[in-house]
């Protein structure tokens, strides 16, 4: 019976150690399987390491065969610029040449030209100086001769056709103003009978159109007693009315009495202010006849004893006539306006007329 159960232990024994070995195996089996497929990983990636490593470098070396072609053709332009450069400074150093020496040549022109200008300029001056002091002196004796005769001569001239204005601006003030005053009078005289005449009209229209109502209402009393007391309210508001009108007439009519009136003042005080511009004018005439008078005495002499260097003169009619222009041009324009202005009053009343 031992026996038995040592021969069964051993077989257990034995049992347990063969899975253990086999166990272990499978592990290695696995460790290993997994060191190749690792191994095999970094082989792969090795292997893509090397393409890219290689396509780099073939990209480096082209790049680096552009850069130098790329080199070489700006060495041979920097080349071609310095050629260029160099033949375009000896082109400008020989233009610059030929321009220094342009200049010299035209400054040497110049200045030979200067003088000469310089010289003639010198002798022309001279030349001219000389002559405008020969025509100087002959200027101012021919001045001296004919300044007292245009003297003498201007003040005739100007004092004669001043009379003779004088004259006939006096005569054509005094029609004016007795035709004024005689056309201010029969104005003033018609506006007064026309407005007396309204005026009657007015009165006689009222006094009629009174007696007319009163008649119609002593007649309505008279036939209907009843009636005249409706309408005597409405009678006597008709004649309010009536009277009301006719006082507006009668103020409007003494107003334009009154501004007719003033209208006379105003023309009156025109006549003065031309009564006395007529005095005025009057006093000046005396005195310019005086004045005259002595002129014509002083003037006489000189008149005949320059009577030769006039009638060599070319210019002598033209300052007779320049100095009538002048005179008849510019000689009682404020007195004209002020003729005017003072004339204008009597030609609107006789448009409103």
């Amino acid at each position: 019976m031992p026996r038995k159960s040592k021969k069964k232990g051993k077989q257990g024994k034995k049992g347990a150690g063969k899975k253990n070995d086999a166990a272990k195996k499978l592990a290695k089996r696995k460790g290993l399987e997994d060191v190749k497929r690792i191994a095999k990983v970094n082989a792969q990636i090795w292997e893509k390491r090397v393409e890219i490593a290689e396509r780099v470098s073939e990209r480096m070396q082209e790049r680096a065969k552009q850069l130098a072609d790329e080199k070489a053709t700006i060495a041979d332009v920097l080349k071609q610029t310095e050629r260029d450069t160099i033949d375009v400074f000896a082109y400008l150093k020989k233009e610059d040449d030929t321009s220094k020496r342009t200049i010299s040549k035209l400054n040497k022109d110049l200045c030979t030209s200067i003088q000469t200008h310089k010289k003639e300029k010198e002798e022309l001056m001279a030349q001219v100086q000389e002559n405008l002091n020969m025509l100087e002196e002959k200027l101012k004796h021919k001045e001296e001769d004919m300044l007292l005769l245009r003297r003498a001569l201007s003040e005739l001239i100007e004092f004669r056709d001043e009379k003779d204005m004088f004259n006939a601006k006096m005569r054509m003030m005094e029609s004016r103003v007795t035709q004024g005053n005689v056309e201010r009078q029969e104005i003033i005289e018609k506006m007064e009978l026309k407005f007396f005449d309204e005026k009657l009209r007015l009165r006689q229209e009222s006094i009629r159109s009174i007696q007319a109502i009163a008649e119609d209402a002593h007649r309505h009393v008279l036939s209907n007693l009843s009636l005249s007391i409706k309408k005597v309210y409405k009678q006597n508001m008709d004649m309010r009315i009536i009277i009301k009108y006719l006082k507006d007439q009668f103020n409007c009519m003494k107003q334009t009495s009154e501004n007719l009136n003033q209208e006379n003042k105003q023309l009156l005080l025109e006549k003065e202010i031309l009564e006395a511009t007529l005095s005025e004018k009057i006093s000046e005439m005396k005195f310019m006849r005086e004045k005259l008078k002595q002129r014509l005495n002083t003037s006489h002499l000189l008149f005949y004893r320059s009577s030769d260097t006039t009638a060599a003169d070319p210019l002598w009619p033209l300052d007779i006539d320049y100095v009538r222009h002048r005179i008849s041009g510019t000689l009682f324009t404020d007195r004209v306006c002020r003729i005017k202005d003072l004339t204008r009053p009597l030609e609107l009343a006789r448009h409103l007329q």
